[in-house]
């Protein structure tokens, strides 16, 4: 998510942003949602009355405390401030460890906003469940392939390597299309790591 401050007059449009979403990935009221517009600020109030939602429960991906415009807007107490204006007594935050993680809490209807990388919100919606994307707080995000020392230096060397890599994520993502365009990705075994093991591994 984009680390730039947002200017206050924008505070309440991030609440409602949050608010849409809720009732987008909420189970059983994806009707409702449809019939919202996006763009009226006025309609907050009346979802959390219509859906009978009293406490808002955010999910995000990431190791310590959200980070970006919903970290911001949490720090400086605008979230909250703005959601309960919009009829939620209280906002609950969940981490996870990556997106995957985060999508089966959501089909579960253990969360009601999910925060996460464009790459399981993707998988999420092609498997059909009715979530709705509010907004893009990020672009242009960079991954890496580290090799050890002495290791491989270019795609090619790769073939008939292991790779690690945190499955569901952009960095997945992004690996395969590398592994498809040197056209070795039949001949490279990728396995599941999560990025806060990755160095120690």
């Amino acid at each position: 998510m984009s680390k730039n401050k947002l200017s206050s007059r924008l505070s309440t449009s991030v609440a409602c942003v949050l608010l849409l979403l809720t009732t987008a990935c909420s189970q059983g009221e994806t009707k409702s949602a449809q019939s919202i517009d996006a763009n009226k600020a006025s309609n907050a109030s009346a979802v959390a009355a219509s859906n009978n939602i009293s406490t808002l429960r955010i999910g995000y991906v990431g190791s310590s405390e959200p980070t970006g415009p919903l970290g911001w807007a949490k720090k400086k107490g605008i979230l909250e401030r703005e959601l309960q204006k919009a009829g939620f007594k209280n906002v609950t935050f969940v981490r996870f460890p990556n997106g995957p993680d985060l999508n089966e809490a959501l089909v579960a209807g253990k969360l009601d906003v999910g925060s996460l990388g464009d790459t399981p919100a993707i998988v999420l919606r092609a498997r059909g469940v009715e979530t709705r994307l509010l907004r893009i707080t990020q672009f242009n995000t960079t991954a890496w392939l580290v090799a050890k020392k002495n290791g491989a230096r270019s795609l090619a060397e790769l073939k008939g390597q292991k790779i690690a890599t945190q499955k569901g994520s952009y960095m997945h993502r992004y690996l395969l299309g590398l592994l498809a365009e040197a056209k070795i990705a039949k001949d490279v075994k990728v396995v599941h790591l999560m990025t806060t093991e990755a160095k120690a591994a």
